[in-house]
């Protein structure tokens, strides 16, 4: 170790890029030792993202202290003997143990921030629009589940008109729903028929021309008295009552409700 030792390296800490195989894998967390707990998410999401294809070598290491126990990392020998696949990656070794504590204290960067690198403008709501069409696309809008970074990107890809709902949603209808979920629920529906799509929303936000039994005055009823209310409903509730508004717009319907619990429960509502 003491050719590592220098004025700028006093540590002797010293590192290099290997590829990481499940055997060796299973070897780190043999040492795996005062770690946090597993996530089970974070081991899926690696995965998900190895086998994708956008596993990327971008500087994160597996750290080992001075007593050669593993202390960050764990996620990642996780992800490569579920796998199977092997992925390069850095290794940092004689880390000295009272670093342990400072690990992980910057802020991770959020799908806003990569918009925001990328060059989209109001990141923000894109951001939080672009994950209900991402929920939207795998069938869980009944969750508040969130896309990674690089999932984010590819739903912007596939639906990169959803830019132009992002000024195009009046500034009624986001008062009375949260932007995101008007800028989604617009777009999503115009994927499904455009020309009503937009009758439909610009009446749930004016109000104009509405009667009872309308699902338009139904929804705006809901989301009038929602926007009141100290008690808001919860956001996976919120889009329930638009799908369900949404498909009874030619049919109509008195009220709007989804029992979400109870002793009849209804399941969450699909698109028609």
């Amino acid at each position: 170790m003491d050719k590592y030792i220098s004025k700028h390296n006093p540590t002797g800490m010293w590192g290099e890029v290997a590829l990481l195989t499940p055997d060796l894998a299973k070897s780190f967390l043999s040492r795996n030792h005062g770690n946090r707990p597993v996530s089970l998410r974070t081991v899926n999401y690696l995965s998900a993202a190895v086998v994708g294809g956008r596993w990327r070598l971008n500087g994160e290491a597996i750290r080992f202290d001075e007593d050669g126990y593993m202390r960050d990392g764990q996620h990642r020998c996780q992800m490569v003997r579920e796998t199977g696949i092997a992925v390069p990656t850095f290794i940092i070794r004689e880390v000295p143990n009272d670093a342990f504590p400072t690990f992980d204290k910057g802020r991770k960067r959020g799908n806003s921030d990569v918009l925001h690198i990328v060059g989209e403008p109001g990141c923000i709501l894109l951001a939080a629009s672009l994950a209900w069409v991402w929920r939207w696309e795998n069938g869980i809008m009944n969750t508040l589940d969130a896309p990674c970074p690089e999932d984010c990107l590819a739903v912007l890809a596939v639906h990169g008109g959803i830019r132009e709902f992002m000024c195009g949603t009046s500034r009624q209808l986001k008062t009375i729903m949260p932007g995101c979920m008007a800028v989604a629920m617009r777009y999503i529906t115009s994927l499904l028929d455009k020309d009503r799509a937009e009758r439909f929303w610009e009446s749930v936000a004016s109000g104009e021309n509405l009667h009872r039994g309308m699902a338009e005055y139904a929804l705006r009823m809901r989301l009038v008295a929602d926007k009141a209310s100290k008690a808001r409903l919860p956001r996976r509730e919120l889009v329930a009552l638009c799908i369900k508004a949404w498909n009874a717009r030619d049919t109509g319907v008195g009220s709007l409700r989804w029992r979400r619990e109870g002793k009849k429960p209804e399941a969450f509502p699909e698109l028609q």
